[in-house]
């Protein structure tokens, strides 16, 4: 298995140069520019590339048509299996049932104001806080450094469209509601 990280950020025609004929067409051999035998060159049958995309970044969400042409896609979105309740499972398992209490409410909240407002690809994934030791404080510093400046440069200027998104109103939210 070979995993790309990003992949729609490279140039993938001259990151696999002759390679990316191989990737639709597995059954012919490539004659590698660079090859001093001069051997033809195939791609393993069981070969899988796994390549990662985040469309929130928007300089990046058109996908080359040359790129679509060769691979499947699949979605990840944290409001859907499999990456729903993924949060809550993480915080039970390391014993912070504490920050499981609310936290994936918030998101839950948070991530269905941004669906509303034609934001999907900006849904606030659980990785954000999967991390070991998490604790309320480390919660407070991404969500303020790290969600919150991504908020902004969807509502640039609306200080009151921020505001619903301010982590002690949603975290109210939630407790009102679990």
């Amino acid at each position: 298995m070979l995993l790309i990280d990003e992949i729609n950020r490279a140039n993938l025609p001259r990151v696999f140069g002759e390679l990316f004929f191989s990737l639709e067409y597995r059954e012919n051999a490539v004659q590698l520019q660079y090859d001093q035998n001069g051997e033809p060159f195939r791609l393993a049958k069981n070969l899988i590339l796994l390549g990662t995309m985040n469309t929130a970044d928007r300089g990046i969400a058109q996908i080359d048509a040359a790129l679509r042409r060769r691979f499947h896609f699949f979605p990840l979105y944290p409001d859907r299996a499999p990456i729903k309740g993924l949060l809550s499972r993480y915080l039970h398992e390391h014993g912070r049932s504490d920050i499981a209490e609310w936290l994936p409410q918030v998101l839950d909240t948070a991530n269905t104001k941004l669906a509303e407002h034609g934001f999907r690809d900006a849904l606030i994934g659980p990785s954000h806080f999967m991390s070991p030791g998490v604790d309320e404080e480390q919660v407070r510093l991404t969500w303020n450094y790290s969600i919150i400046p991504m908020l902004e440069e969807r509502y640039p200027g609306d200080e009151r469209r921020l505001a619903q998104f301010a982590l002690d109103r949603l975290k109210g939210l939630a407790a009102t509601t679990g």
